[in-house]
């Protein structure tokens, strides 16, 4: 019956509804707002009894019927204040609801069982409507004698819609304890969340200073070892005449002068083909190079 209140609560803001207790001017504008009539026993008899209801009249302290577009509200005169309001409102769950009719009475069934959950809502529907229970709980209705003493319902509904609201209380408290408790994991997962981001991105720092301190290190030791191998690796020299060899180291001896780069450790004649395309060399005396520990290239320079 969880939907019916929620209809109720529904209709009962639409309605513009702010205090308790629903005065019968209020039920009367609604009911003439949405286009319904209001209609007393005692000044409809020839209508109930032209529409073949008379007699259910008699039984009935109110009816619904409904005939082509039009919706009529009876009821009967002699009842109490409060009762002709819950009357009323029992009617008026029946149109929102949308319940169907028998013979042109709505909340009525061929299938006696449907008509008893018809008439259930309709009676939820008007309590629900008359005593909203978040309206009850705000305004700290907290005993079924403060319900009955402020007007809102007779002294059997307010017993009844008491014991509902006792029960709306202890729903809200375990709906906080669970709201609070996911509350609680959504904190606890988010802080969770931030350190595990923060460490990664610690790590992910570390890993990059790592990175680029290893691939500056590589990169170094990579270009030292093709200068060192470039220079100290025999390679066969061009096929040239043995005396031409023989005269250039010559030459170049009696010239006295050789070439040393700033990384190796030999000293290289000036057109050796190590050093001739080189332009970080140094021209010393041959002396000179051997002085500082230069050894001769293997190639171009002979002991």
């Amino acid at each position: 019956m969880k939907r019916t209140r929620i209809i109720a609560n529904d209709f009962f803001k639409k309605c513009g509804i702010i205090s308790l207790p629903i005065s019968k001017n209020k039920i009367n504008e609604i009911v003439k707002t949405n286009g319904w009539e209001l209609r007393y026993y005692s000044t409809s008899k020839i209508i109930i009894s032209s529409l073949g209801l008379l007699e259910y009249s008699n039984t009935h302290n109110g009816f619904t019927y409904t005939i082509d577009d039009k919706i009529i509200i009876f009821i009967r005169d002699e009842l109490d204040y409060l009762e002709k309001i819950n009357i009323i409102c029992h009617e008026i769950g029946h149109i929102v609801l949308g319940h169907t009719s028998y013979n042109g009475i709505l909340g009525k069934d061929k299938n006696k069982y449907y008509e008893n959950i018809l008439e259930k809502e309709a009676d939820i529907f008007s309590l629900e409507f008359q005593a909203p229970l978040a309206m009850l709980s705000a305004q700290n209705y907290d005993t079924a004698e403060k319900i009955f003493n402020a007007g809102i319902l007779n002294k059997e509904l307010s017993e009844i819609q008491y014991r509902e609201l006792l029960e709306y209380k202890d729903r809200l408290k375990k709906e906080n304890s669970i709201f609070k408790y996911r509350l609680a994991l959504t904190g606890i997962s988010m802080i969770l969340v931030i350190c595990i981001f923060l460490i990664y991105k610690q790590e992910y720092t570390e890993l990059s200073k790592e990175t680029v301190i290893k691939s500056t290190t590589q990169n170094y030791i990579k270009e030292t070892l093709i200068e060192t191998i470039t220079e100290s690796v025999t390679e066969i020299p061009a096929t040239e005449p043995e005396a031409a060899k023989a005269d250039e180291p010559a030459i170049s001896q009696k010239k006295n002068k050789v070439k040393i780069t700033k990384s190796g450790k030999k000293y290289h004649l000036p057109d050796c083909h190590y050093v001739v395309s080189k332009t970080n060399t140094i021209e010393l005396e041959i002396e000179e190079a051997l002085k500082k520990g230069y050894e001769p290239c293997s190639v171009c320079c002979q002991q």
